[in-house]
């Protein structure tokens, strides 16, 4: 693989060429979208708009047969006798648990969101942030983090790859850990503090679905305490529909939430 000859150039301070950089930029992908964690979730977002859709469409009995016919026209379906009271009954029974999402589905999503979510990387800014001594990085098994400006238009509005201001970090090793920001095409490493080092522990952490991993046990020890991942639940990473005082949860800072940008603006004054 050439990810480690990449991570040992960076972690030797040398500088990596754009071959480099879209194999990064691919490795990070994968890396954001292959974890358990971002299947469940993603599983969870399409269940959750099926079920929304379908109850939607089958909310009255005239409804859904006004549906019907419009689809066996359309599809030039043989007709066949349907007892829509049932069905509408049905509908308004089901839950998310009820539903299955093909395993080959998701597969599919994946290469699709891949190549996608590398072109948009690669757009991006990027800066290679080291560990000073006597700290490090940790890492887990959904390693991708991002998160979201410290202002934002609303407190409905959602945070993707592309949201201005949004930090996407994924530690590459004890000592490295990639920072995408804004569009851009700079490359560039700095030597952070350990306050900053702290608070991407905190967010790596956070968004672990089973483990986390350090090269120190006191050092895993302490983010577990500051976070509690021990004692709470993930929080999904998709959300269809929320109630605003969930949101508003949500939105309360943490260390695992905290801009870095914030963090070190903060620092400065």
């Amino acid at each position: 693989s050439k990810i480690p000859k990449i991570v040992n150039k960076l972690d030797n301070l040398e500088p990596i060429n754009q071959e480099d950089k879209e194999t990064l930029a691919a490795f990070v992908a994968l890396q954001q979208l292959k974890t358990t964690s971002y299947r469940k979730d993603y599983d969870q977002m399409e269940k959750e708009m099926r079920l929304s859709v379908a109850k939607m469409i089958f909310s009255d009995e005239e409804r859904a047969k006004s549906i019907i016919q419009k689809i066996r026209k359309e599809k030039d379906i043989p007709e066949e006798k349907i007892d829509i009271k049932e069905l509408t009954a049905f509908v308004a029974e089901l839950r998310t648990e009820n539903i299955e999402i093909p395993p080959e589905r998701y597969l599919q999503i994946m290469l699709q969101m891949a190549e996608q979510t590398t072109s948009l990387f690669l757009q991006m800014d990027w800066f290679f942030l080291r560990a000073p001594q006597g700290a490090n990085f940790i890492i887990s098994d959904n390693p991708f983090s991002l998160v979201g400006p410290s202002m934002r238009p609303s407190p409905y509005s959602g945070v993707g790859l592309i949201t201005p201001g949004a930090e996407k970090t994924m530690p590459l090793s004890p000592k490295i850990c990639l920072m995408m920001y804004e569009k851009g095409k700079r490359v560039q490493k700095f030597e952070v503090n350990k306050k900053i080092v702290r608070s991407i522990n905190c967010r790596t952490a956070a968004q672990c679905d089973r483990y986390a991993i350090a090269k120190e046990r006191a050092l895993l020890e302490r983010i577990v305490k500051i976070t509690k991942i021990n004692t709470g639940k993930r929080e999904p990473q998709f959300i269809v529909s929320t109630p605003f005082n969930r949101i508003q949860k949500s939105l309360k800072p943490s260390p695992a939430t905290t801009p870095l940008i914030s963090l070190d603006k903060r620092e400065k004054s």
